[in-house]
Parts: C-alpha cells; sequence; structure tokens
C-alpha cells in the first residue's frame, strides 16, 4: 500500500495533503447526505400540506431565486478558496469583499423582480407575495450565500459541516410547521423570509466573532483582484445553471402548474448528486490550491482523481436505486399524484452519472475560468433546443433531455482539455477502472433488486422499496467491498 501511494506522491507532504482532503470530503460529504436527508422531508410535507397548484407556486419561487443565483454570486463566495490560502494574515479584507458584494447583488436581483421592473418573467404575475415577499426573500438570500462556503473556505471543514446541518434542520422545521399548521403558501414564503434573515445574521455574527470589525471593511484594490479572479468562473457558473434551468423555465411554460409541479419533483434527484459533489469538491479544494502552489501539479490531480473515485462509490448506487424504483419512491414520498415526474427523473439520473468524471475543480485550480466560460456558452443553446424539441415530442420527459445530454458532453470535453494543457494524460485524470467497478456493481445490484421485487409481486410500495433496498445494498456492498479500488480509498480516508 505504501508503494502504491509512493508512486503517486513524491512526497509524505502531498500523501498527507490527500488524506486530509478525503477525510474532509468524507466529513462534508456526510453533512451534505443529512442536509439531502432533510430537504428530502420538507417537499413530503409540503405536498400534504398544500395542493397541487401551491406546491407549483412554491416551486417556481426557488426556480426564480436559483436563476437569480446563478447570476448573481459570480463566483465570488468560491474565490475564498483560492485567496484566503494564499492570504496569510490578511484575511478579513477578502471576506469583507466577498459579503459586500452578495449584498449588492442582493439587492440588484430583489430589483429585477420586483413590479418596478416592467420585464419580470411572466410567472411571476399573481404569485402570492410577488411584490414584497419574493423580492425581499431573494435579497436575503443572496446575501447570506456566504454562509454556505465561509468556514469551509478558512479550512474549519468541521465547522462547516456543523452550520450545513444546522441550518437545513431549522430551515425544514420553520417551513414544514407553518406549512402543515396553516395551509398557506403566502405563509410559507413568508417562513422562508425570516430563515433567509437568519442566515444573514448568522453569518455577520460569525464574521464579526472572527475578524471584527476589518471582516466588515471592504478593500478595493483587493475586490478588483478578485472580480478578475472569479468573473470567468462566475460567467462560466452562471451559463451552466441556466444551462440547468433552462428546461425547468420550459416546463413551467409549456405545461401546467400541476404538471409543472410534478416535473418539479423528478428535480429532486439533482440536489443529491450536487451535495455530494459540492462536500467532496469544497474538500478538497484547498488542499488542491495548496499544492498548485507549490509547482506541484500530479498532486492536484491525484487529490481529484481520488476524490472522483470517492464520488463514484458513493453517487452510483443511489442513481441506479432511483432509476430502477423511481415509480415507487415518488408514489411512497410524494403521493400518486406526482407520478408524471418518474420519467424525467430517469433522464436527470443518467445524466448524473457523469458527475463521478468532474474536473472542474482542476479548471479552477489551474485557471481556466474562461475555457469554462466558453464550454458553458456552447452548450447553453445546445440544451434549451434538446428541451424544447424534447418537450414538443415526449413532454415532460423530453423537457428533461437538454440537461442531461449537455452534462456528459461537457464533461467528456472538459476531460480533453484538462489532460492537454496540464500534459496529464486522461487515464491519469480519471480512475477508469475503479469508477467502471463501481457502476457496473451499482447496475448488477440494481438488476438483482428489480427482478426480486418482481418476484415478490406485491402491491404494497414501501415493501417493494424495503427488499429492493436490501437486495440492491447488500448485493453493492458485497461487490465493492473487497474490490481493490475500494480498499485503496478506505485506507486513505482512515490513515
Amino acid at each position: 500500500m505504501r508503494g502504491c501511494w509512493a508512486k503517486t506522491f513524491p512526497n509524505m507532504a502531498a500523501m498527507n495533503s490527500t488524506r486530509h482532503s478525503l477525510r474532509g470530503a468524507f466529513t462534508l460529504g456526510t453533512a451534505s447526505a443529512l442536509d439531502y436527508v432533510l430537504q428530502f422531508i420538507l417537499p413530503i410535507v409540503l405536498v400534504r400540506s398544500l395542493d397541487p397548484t401551491a406546491f407549483g407556486e412554491y416551486r417556481i419561487l426557488w426556480l426564480v431565486t436559483n436563476t437569480v443565483m446563478a447570476i448573481a454570486p459570480l463566483y465570488m463566495p468560491q474565490s475564498l478558496f483560492y485567496f484566503l490560502p494564499r492570504a496569510g494574515e490578511r484575511r478579513a479584507p477578502y471576506v469583507a469583499n466577498v459579503l459586500w458584494f452578495l449584498g449588492l447583488m442582493g439587492v440588484l436581483g430583489a430589483l429585477i423582480i420586483s413590479p418596478w421592473n416592467p420585464l419580470r418573467p411572466e410567472l411571476l404575475h399573481g404569485l402570492p407575495g410577488a411584490n414584497d415577499l419574493i423580492p425581499a426573500f431573494v435579497l436575503l438570500w443572496v446575501a447570506s450565500t456566504l454562509v454556505e462556503w465561509l468556514a469551509n473556505a478558512e479550512g474549519r471543514v468541521g465547522a462547516q459541516a456543523r452550520i450545513v446541518i444546522t441550518l437545513s434542520l431549522t430551515r425544514v422545521v420553520i417551513v414544514g410547521a407553518v406549512a402543515w399548521f396553516t395551509r398557506d403558501i403566502h405563509a410559507v414564503f413568508f417562513a422562508l423570509a425570516a430563515f433567509a434573515l437568519l442566515r444573514c445574521l448568522f453569518v455577520l455574527g460569525d464574521i464579526l466573532r472572527r475578524y471584527g470589525k476589518a471582516g466588515l471593511t471592504p478593500n478595493s484594490g483587493l475586490m478588483r483582484q478578485q472580480i478578475a479572479y472569479a468573473a470567468p468562473f462566475g460567467a462560466a457558473g452562471m451559463l451552466y445553471n441556466l444551462r440547468q434551468q433552462s428546461d425547468q423555465w420550459i416546463a413551467a411554460s409549456l405545461f401546467s402548474l400541476q404538471q409543472f409541479a410534478a416535473f418539479s419533483i423528478s428535480l429532486v434527484v439533482l440536489p443529491l448528486a450536487g451535495l455530494i459533489r459540492q462536500a467532496v469538491s469544497n474538500a478538497i479544494l484547498p488542499a488542491m490550491n495548496t499544492r498548485h502552489h507549490q509547482g506541484d501539479v500530479l498532486g492536484a490531480v491525484a487529490i481529484n482523481r481520488d476524490a472522483n473515485t470517492l464520488t463514484g462509490i458513493l453517487l452510483f448506487p443511489v442513481l441506479v436505486y432511483l432509476f430502477v424504483f423511481a415509480e415507487e419512491v415518488i408514489g411512497l414520498v410524494y403521493t400518486v399524484q406526482y407520478l408524471d415526474g418518474a420519467q424525467p427523473m430517469r433522464v436527470y439520473l443518467l445524466g448524473l452519472v457523469g458527475q463521478a468524471l468532474v474536473v472542474n475543480n482542476l479548471l479552477i485550480t489551474l485557471a481556466q475560468g474562461r475555457f469554462q466560460m466558453r464550454l458553458n456558452a456552447f452548450f447553453l443553446p445546445v440544451a434549451v433546443l434538446l428541451s424544447l424539441g424534447g418537450a414538443s415530442v415526449y413532454g415532460l420527459t423530453g423537457a428533461a433531455l437538454g440537461s442531461a445530454v449537455t452534462q456528459w458532453g461537457s464533461h467528456l470535453l472538459s476531460i480533453r482539455h484538462v489532460s492537454r494543457i496540464s500534459q496529464v494524460g486522461a487515464s491519469r485524470l480519471i480512475d477508469w477502472s475503479a469508477l467502471a467497478q463501481f457502476a457496473f456493481a451499482g447496475m448488477f445490484a440494481g438488476l438483482l433488486a428489480y427482478f426480486a421485487v418482481r418476484a415478490l409481486d406485491t402491491p404494497s410500495m414501501g415493501l417493494r422499496l424495503l427488499v429492493g433496498a436490501a437486495v440492491f445494498s447488500s448485493v453493492y456492498f458485497l461487490s465493492v467491498f473487497w474490490s481493490k479500488p475500494a480498499r485503496t480509498l478506505y485506507a486513505a480516508i482512515k490513515h
């Protein structure tokens, strides 16, 4: 085992850096999994508290908010992963710059969706709280975005994990309780605004506690440096997120609120992959930037490769299980009113498999923001056309095509680009063999679980899910546990 690691890392510092990063990834991954479970619970409460039309309005609120969030942060919070490891004792101005930037962008976002803007989206007209609560919520949500990144960018991975879980639990309790007792969508929107205000107060208190007034004092010179670094990545992220949301806007525009509500249920799988991917990425970015700053490109590549392998071993079984039992999951969890979301969910799941091939962290470390911007600018109209064409031919299922197909295209082109500029072969950027083993183990387990449930022949969705989960998890665990990639990964995390 030591020989294997020695071939990859030229010195013990690099090996320890990787181990620390993987432990951090595991910590944040666990927190993200708990966060996803909690956020998974909230729609369960809402579909039982609100009628399909009101639930559709709730989803429209988040569609509008996420669209603003695709543009407003401009990658400034994530820029702290680059600047803080290089800042030494001068960290406070960088944090203050991000705080002020987010506050200003929150105000701008609120103005864009307010009634003062004659070009605001048609979907907002008639939505409860469209003239006051929704703009206030968007402003507070954008302004408090730093809470999702700051502790981890400072290297406080454990603190970030606790923040994620605490805020997620608070949100579920506040919004869920209001929905359950009032059955009123306007009250739900008010609860969301109150929670967003709580996030703002939390991040302000954390900054004052750690940096004092210096954490609230921006520096214009450093601000220009941060914006110059973040803008290409922000533009790339904006285009990527708009691409991801284009199918939702198409579904919301072409179909009824009730149909969009069912379509939105299929989207619950996206945060799952995103949270796992984000947790792993956030944990490894500081170490990757440190290795790159020290001139160790291969060390940064190795950290990213192992992080992708960790993503694959966690993500593949979840995606396969949800693909096999999509109807049962939606019917049992969200009621049979939303079964139309099963087929779009399967399309999204196929697209999410590519999350184990992500080299975005290497693009960030190598300052390839312009490439990401060009890539996402190319795929945005492709996604829109695919979703429009798919929706017109295949209905709700076809609307999901744009996002799924372009995900794979962007991952593969990114691998090719990183391989070319780093002079590292694609076989070293991605552990293809390990990912193939995990993927085949997941498919084999899913096939056996499917036939086991078919043989059971019971109308109970809950029983089908339980039997399927028991068979699937047993087969997948036995298939993967003794594999060499899994043992290597476990040893890296353990030590």
